[in-house]
């Protein structure tokens, strides 16, 4: 049976079948050893208390008993001096359109006359 078959697709079907071998049970036989799992990073936290936080990291004002002079914001250093822009006017109406004058009974057609023979 072999041999009236082609090489290639002897190789590609060794090749798919020993993929999904090794997705079937390849974390059975390749999985790591538990004494290789490292745990998670962890992050280190500071606990400010409130207060600590409102001087924004300054340790050096908690100190003192004036608070800091607040910076100015952009809205309040300088004043938005450009002028508003032109209001859009009011677009015209459409004149409307007159009515047509409907004849109450169109006029009678004419009678074609008959040919003499």
């Amino acid at each position: 049976m072999l041999r009236d078959m082609d090489r290639s697709l002897v190789v590609s079907g060794a090749g798919h079948a020993a993929l999904i071998l090794f997705i079937l049970f390849g974390d059975f036989l390749f999985a790591p050893q538990p004494s290789e799992v490292l745990p998670p990073a962890g992050l280190d936290v500071d606990v400010i208390s409130s207060e600590a936080f409102g001087t924004q990291g300054d340790p050096d004002s908690l100190s003192r008993s004036d608070p800091a002079p607040a910076e100015e914001t952009p809205a309040t250093a300088a004043p938005d001096s450009s002028p508003p822009p032109p209001a859009r006017p009011e677009p015209e109406p459409a004149p409307e359109p007159e009515p047509e004058t409907v004849a109450e009974h169109p006029p009678a057609p004419q009678p074609t006359p008959e040919p003499q023979p």
